[in-house]
């Protein structure tokens, strides 16, 4: 039955088979035709990708090459003191030793190209209410293993600082003003020429509960300022409350005692006896520049408008009133006076930033005993 209907659909039945033919011949060449696209579409995939992996290769060498020839900074700062503690404050309270830098510059670290050591400091300005960040810079540190390198910050002119805009501008600063550097055994290394002439030592004072008139009488019968004479000498005063207040006790080792009231009531029990039984209600202990000669030192700091004040030796009472007196004078354009003092010659301390502190306690330590003799 079935080739009967073959027979009579003759030209239905030849369209039918060549239609399939037809469609099994495309289905079977467009299966190749695929797979042969997707070859070469991984081939040009492929391709492609070796070709950008490739330039972003050269593109790093180009980023590396151009970065290392227009530098970046790296802030090193002690170990245990964290980067959010240095940037709440704006600068690092702690210091690395100055031989740190001088190792690094000399390492073989070929990518370091300059390396700039600073000192920064926070301090309180409290005539205008305001804290002011100094920042010192010792100088760019040669590195041994590469040619000399143009400075990235030019030195500052001995005798000259830099103020930001936020503190000349408020304060009508400019260039030429005169600075006073009058901090005494406070400066530290601020100015190496007066750190090398002024010498920090520590004395000590307590104050006594109120005496009655009966010690007083006992003590001090005149209501005046006493020094002895020796060379670590004592003195003493009645305050306004009728306290007495006994100083001494010059330390130059740069520490101040663990038990100052306690060496200072031996002290003045020794000069005064019948204090033994007075309680002791204040102490306290502070700094005094000595220079070598004991003279203060008055001047300008060379070819610059700094002026400066220290050296008093612990004898600032008096002196500090008179070179108040003659720093005024010359700020004002007269300088007569202080001309006079800035010719003075003033010794740097012995044996260096090392050994000066060892050498002074030394001859203190003869003179003490002459004292004691």
């Amino acid at each position: 039955m079935l080739l009967a209907e073959i027979k009579h659909r003759k030209f239905n039945f030849l369209i039918a088979t060549m239609t399939a033919a037809a469609a099994i011949c495309i289905w079977l060449t467009a299966e190749e035709s695929l797979a042969n696209f997707d070859q070469n579409t991984e081939a040009q995939l492929s391709f492609l990708e070796n070709e950008t992996n490739a330039e972003m290769i050269q593109l790093e060498n180009d980023i590396r090459k151009t970065m290392k020839g227009l530098g970046f900074n790296v802030f090193l700062f002690p170990k245990g003191e964290e980067i959010w503690q240095i940037k709440e404050r704006g600068y690092s309270e702690q210091t690395l030793s100055e031989d740190s830098v001088h190792k690094l510059a000399e390492s073989k670290i070929v990518t370091v190209n300059h390396l700039l050591p600073q000192l920064s400091k926070r301090v309180r300005w409290e005539e205008q209410n305001r804290s002011i960040l100094l920042v010192g810079v010792e100088g760019q540190v040669p590195i041994a293993h590469r040619s000399k390198k143009k400075p990235i910050m030019n030195p500052l002119t001995l005798g000259t600082i830099n103020l930001g805009y936020d503190l000349h501008k408020p304060l009508g600063l400019k260039k030429g003003d005169q600075v006073i550097l009058c901090g005494n055994a406070y400066m530290g290394d601020l100015v190496h020429y007066l750190d090398a002439r002024v010498l920090p030592a520590t004395s000590c004072i307590v104050g006594t509960e109120p005496l009655t008139e009966e010690q007083i009488q006992q003590t001090l019968v005149q209501d005046v300022a006493v020094c002895d004479s020796r060379t670590a000498l004592d003195y003493y005063r009645l305050s306004a409350d009728k306290r007495l207040l006994f100083g001494g006790l010059a330390n130059y080792s740069g520490l101040d005692p663990a038990n100052t009231i306690g060496i200072m009531r031996a002290k003045m029990e020794k000069v005064f006896p019948s204090l033994r039984d007075v309680s002791i209600d204040y102490g306290w202990s502070g700094r005094m520049g000595i220079s070598v000669r004991r003279m203060p030192q008055i001047g300008r700091i060379k070819n610059s408008n700094v002026l400066y004040i220290s050296g008093y030796s612990g004898h600032g009472v008096a002196p500090t009133h008179m070179t108040g007196r003659i720093l005024a004078e010359a700020v004002s354009g007269n300088t007569y006076r202080f001309d006079i003092m800035n010719k003075m010659f003033h010794m740097t301390w012995p044996g260096g930033k090392l050994f000066r502190r060892p050498f002074m306690a030394l001859g203190m330590m003869w003179y003490k005993a002459l004292d004691a003799i």
